[in-house]
């Protein structure tokens, strides 16, 4: 599996995005027809830019209660990720 980060500022911009391997990452504004699509071509390739982003802490999902979901389970957050090949 190819892992990708993506980090956000406190405004919530994306500052840098991240990939294991070369990746195709497309922005998509169906609201702007004329420049629907754009190609983002300002990726950081290799797993010690993902691993440096992530930072070795655990890494939050859905239903690990950061949200408020009725009648959701409370699962824990997952361990750090670390690449499997």
């Amino acid at each position: 599996m190819i892992r990708v980060t993506i980090t956000q500022n406190c405004r919530g911009e994306i500052t840098k995005i991240c990939a294991d391997e070369p990746i195709e990452l497309y922005y998509v504004n169906p609201h702007i027809s004329n420049d629907r699509n754009y190609l983002c071509d300002d990726v950081e390739v290799g797993a010690r830019s993902v691993d440096a982003e992530l930072g070795g802490v655990e890494i939050g999902h859905q239903h690990d209660g950061t949200f408020a979901e009725d009648g959701e389970p409370m699962l824990p957050k997952l361990g750090p990720s670390i690449r499997t090949h």
